[in-house]
């Protein structure tokens, strides 16, 4: 039995996430596909667009036999902690044989000479980025130009998300350890960020552009978005987004706006939140109150923090993501359990195999998993707890309709 393990946010799951399944069963003859999924906040530091239920449907309706949810902590976190999470719950399932991924290159060797620089950080790199950095250059930028001094052929490689990623999964396979084996699917057609609609495969920045132009336009029998679902999306996804349709989703950065504007008022003194700065707290509490979360977001933006490290840090600061904990949750192993949140029936060999072999508690239910974990453990579930019950109240503000939350929550099982 092969196993590939894919690291994603299915934000929605769209037809090129399906493409990329559908390679990896016929380019390795795999036999099963299991997916870390991010749960109901995303590594740009927004919140998903519909929740992670219902996403981890779509997934396995579409060939995926298991979802296990990213701890919120780390889905949220930077590239580096985002990729490095992901593989460590792979590793400590003991099941998985490739690590699956897109990347806009997909030379191997490039890649991982470009990993190789960023986990020994020789002197010339080391030099470079701090001087960059001193410039007043942002870190995803310092950090790119910084490559050039050591591996020329990189140095415009870090300017593409996908790539990105992909050095920072080599780079946790390697400090790992891991046995695991990486593989390429080369992005082939449209790009991450773009907006563009033209085929049977888009981005998911494309579909979530149309959703929120569609719903800011007041449009509540939106014909064409559902003929754009039916085109860009897999039919089971098309059909789970067109019933819940303005009932449980959109989800946008602004539907937050009311629990930042709390935050703010309640916090005091500069909090102890992951990626959270003096400068960057005191610029944020002279910031006008009464606007909506991505003005606010919008403000605080500067030469040397990009939008989306503000994001995370605004969405660190209302999910309570503290420093101190998330030192704790590293120091201790980085991953204490394996939350799965939708299944197909036809993966239940992987799924006995991974319960015989995991180093970790897996569970579909938390209230019979919750009580094998660790102190720690319980912790870092409850963190994924609450960050459940905050995108509720915020799904419940936008349509008055209750989600059930992890405890509640109906198991998707697809045939």
């Amino acid at each position: 039995m092969l196993t590939a393990g894919i690291i994603t946010e299915y934000n929605p799951f769209h037809n090129g996430h399906r493409y990329q399944i559908e390679q990896t069963r016929s380019e390795l003859d795999c036999s099963h596909i299991i997916s870390v999924m991010s749960g109901n906040f995303l590594q740009r530091g927004l919140p998903a667009v519909c929740n992670k239920f219902m996403r981890a449907e779509m997934a396995v309706a579409s060939g995926v036999d298991a979802v296990f949810e990213l701890p919120v902590v780390y889905a949220t976190a930077s590239a580096r902690d985002f990729a490095y999470a992901g593989v460590d719950l792979l590793n400590k399932l003991n099941t998985v044989d490739y690590l699956v991924f897109g990347a806009e290159c997909d030379d191997l060797s490039l890649l991982e000479s470009v990993a190789e620089i960023l986990i020994d950080e020789p002197a010339s790199f080391s030099a470079c980025l701090k001087k960059n950095l001193a410039e007043g250059m942002s870190y995803p930028s310092a950090r790119a130009n910084a490559i050039k001094s050591c591996c020329p052929a990189g140095a415009d490689l870090l300017k593409e998300p996908n790539n990105i990623l992909a050095v920072e999964y080599l780079s946790a396979l390697k400090k790992t350890h891991s046995s695991i084996k990486p593989y390429i699917i080369k992005r082939t057609s449209v790009g991450y960020n773009s907006e563009d609609i033209t085929g049977l495969i888009c981005s998911a920045s494309a579909i979530r552009h149309l959703l929120q132009e569609t719903c800011l336009a007041h449009i509540s029998e939106p014909d064409a978005l559902f003929k754009t679902f039916y085109q860009v999306l897999p039919t089971a996804s098309a059909d789970l987004l067109k019933t819940d349709y303005l009932h449980t989703y959109p989800i946008f950065e602004d539907h937050l706006t009311s629990i930042l504007q709390y935050c703010l008022i309640m916090q005091n003194d500069v909090p102890d939140t992951v990626d959270m700065t003096e400068e960057l707290y005191n610029k944020l509490k002279k910031t006008k109150l009464l606007q909506s979360y991505a003005a606010i977001a919008e403000s605080l933006k500067s030469k040397d923090l990009t939008q989306t490290r503000i994001n995370r840090t605004l969405l660190h600061f209302i999910l309570d993501i503290r420093k101190n904990t998330m030192s704790m949750y590293k120091e201790s192993g980085w991953n204490h359990y394996g939350h799965i949140l939708a299944l197909n029936r036809s993966g239940s060999d992987v799924i006995r195999q991974i319960k015989r072999n995991s180093d970790l508690p897996v569970f579909t239910k938390p209230a019979d998993g919750i009580r094998f974990l660790s102190d720690t453990g319980r912790l870092l579930f409850e963190q994924d707890i609450k960050a459940t019950r905050l995108y509720n109240t915020a799904v419940y503000a936008a349509y008055k309709t209750e989600l059930p939350d992890d405890f509640t929550a109906r198991l998707p099982v697809r045939s």
